[in-house]
């Protein structure tokens, strides 16, 4: 009994010695053809052929040009989104010193997309450290579920530098469900356009910047 479980063993390893090897032969000799015989790509299309089959000669025919690109990626990309919405009300949940000098303050913007309708509303966190001093200060904005945790290390260094750090929880806009749709708040609020997470996304940081667009320390 013991010879024969030695012997399957033996058998056993063999086969995938065999396995191994032939894989990284096969694998091999695929990189050997591939970089002998490269795969030949399409010539990627002129950026300054307008649609209609002109090549662009002029600047207003450039800035024509750059509409047709944009309309390109928002209609096979990310999509369309709106314009800035009816209201935009803040309240600030929760302010603190930290450590290092700078100011964490938590807020609650909520978006009104049409003041007809004031209780259909877009409700997000927002995180902003504020350096110490009078500014005004450049700021940072940027994507975040967790504005006081994940982001704390990274925060300490942007404050000291003198910017301003805003991160917004873009999962409240739109759920970040890694590859399947699902559709949030914002593509509900917005039913007759098109856009994607990618641009409920910018279309949330764009709120943020209006936000600090409006104050006297940015």
């Amino acid at each position: 009994m013991n010879l024969n479980l030695k012997d399957s063993k033996r058998r056993l390893i063999a086969i995938l010695i065999i396995i191994v090897i032939a894989v990284g032969t096969s694998t091999g000799i695929y990189f050997v053809i591939r970089s002998n015989n490269p795969k030949i790509i399409k010539p990627l299309p002129n950026p300054f052929l307008l649609n209609n089959g002109t090549l662009v000669s002029n600047e207003q025919e450039w800035n024509e040009r750059r509409t047709e690109i944009k309309e390109l990626l928002l209609g096979i990309e990310y999509g369309h989104m709106p314009e800035h919405p009816e209201a935009l009300n803040v309240s600030i949940i929760e302010s603190e010193v930290l450590p290092s000098g700078s100011v964490l303050n938590v807020y609650n913007f909520s978006i009104i997309p049409e003041t007809e309708n004031p209780n259909q509303l877009i409700n997000f966190t927002v995180w902003i450290f504020i350096p110490s001093g009078g500014g005004p200060f450049p700021a940072l904005v940027k994507v975040s579920p967790d504005g006081t945790g994940s982001q704390e290390i990274i925060n300490e260094t942007i404050t000291s530098r003198g910017y301003i750090f805003a991160c917004y929880n873009h999962t409240e806009l739109d759920p970040d469900t890694n590859g399947y749709d699902v559709e949030g708040p914002c593509q509900l609020a917005y039913p007759s356009y098109d856009w994607g997470s990618l641009a409920v996304w910018a279309w949330g940081a764009m709120r943020v910047a209006d936000y600090l667009l409006a104050e006297s320390w940015v």
